[in-house]
């Protein structure tokens, strides 16, 4: 059987992750154990977890002496990376996620966004032939300001307010709009930095 787009990425994830401490290794584990519950799941003919990606993009980002290995709740913003030699708070978000957090006067000590997107729409309709359309939107990991990711949300109207199940309500979360194009064209030309949780970086680097 063929296996989703997502847990192909997820593996691709799991495969190229580095352990260097001991707490990588217990979130390399967490992680294998996430892909594998999926992948039954979607043998057995289940639905799978369409946020597979980002939990394990989310576990998997954190810095090695990091002792979290599960991936946290919301308005959690403890993932740390080092900038001008120093420990920053920052946030990491994957795809079309909730971004309410970012507006909220108790997450201000996190100046900065780790953003990957790695998601797959396939369409309803079939061809003659038995295919379908695919659309796949890849971003790899960078590492952005804060300010600089909320003015491309805000200059792209790319986000709307949703229920915890994805249905429209304007008095429930603020999220990322799925598949809106002007957000995805726009983080494509960002000059974002590229973000790898074993580098140090300096804010002058970060637009």
């Amino acid at each position: 059987m063929k296996f989703t787009f997502m847990q192909i990425a997820t593996a691709k994830l799991i495969n190229d992750y580095e352990v260097v401490s001991e707490y990588d290794a217990k979130r390399l584990e967490v992680a294998k154990e996430l892909l594998t519950r999926d992948a039954q799941r979607h043998i057995s003919g289940l639905n799978t977890d369409s946020g597979l990606y980002g939990k394990v993009f989310e576990l998997l980002m954190r810095k090695p002496n990091s002792k979290v290995t599960w991936v946290q709740g919301q308005n959690k913003s403890d993932y740390i990376t080092h900038i001008n030699g120093t420990t920053t708070h920052c946030e990491v978000k994957t795809n079309f996620g909730r971004v309410g957090d970012f507006y909220k006067s108790n997450n201000s000590r996190s100046k900065y966004v780790i953003y990957a997107l790695c998601a797959e729409k396939i369409g309803k309709h079939e061809r003659k032939d038995g295919t379908k359309d695919i659309k796949r939107w890849i971003i790899e990991p960078v590492i952005m300001r804060m300010d600089s990711f909320i003015e491309i949300l805000e200059s792209t109207k790319a986000t709307k307010y949703i229920w915890h199940d994805n249905t429209i309500k304007s008095d429930k979360e603020l999220a990322i709009k799925q598949w809106y194009n002007p957000f995805y064209e726009a983080l494509k030309a960002f000059d974002a930095t590229p973000y790898n949780r074993l580098g140090n970086y300096k804010a002058s680097d970060i637009k």
